[in-house]
């Protein structure tokens, strides 16, 4: 099997209180996550939220939380080795608290 390695998602997060998915697994590959990259382009300081979902799972439930409540200083980035192992179907789910001003990448491994 062949490893693409590549930004695995990216999402501005337009909507306060709104989960988004930042990534889904296709079906029949696997995937290392390997590094979270959260950017607050506010002037406010911001809160984020970053779940691991297995497949099939709308909303994330408390136990699928990785990173929750984390406070994000005005104009600042936070940075995260992860090395998340994912199946088909499985997802990431990325939320802030402020609208418009946080952004998400995820890089890492497909396996297919």
């Amino acid at each position: 099997m062949p490893n693409v390695y590549k930004i695995l998602g990216q999402v501005h997060a337009n909507n306060a209180g709104q989960y988004y998915n930042l990534y889904t697994v296709p079906n029949g590959v696997s995937a290392i996550c390997s590094s979270i990259i959260v950017t607050n382009l506010n002037t406010s300081p911001a809160k984020f939220n970053i779940a691991v979902c297995p497949s099939g799972v709308a909303s994330p439930n408390e136990q699928h939380f990785i990173y929750y409540e984390v406070n994000l200083p005005i104009n600042d980035t936070f940075i995260a080795t992860v090395g998340v192992t994912l199946a088909g179907g499985d997802s990431i789910k990325v939320y802030s608290d402020v609208g418009k001003t946080v952004t998400f990448n995820l890089s890492g491994t497909e396996i297919v």
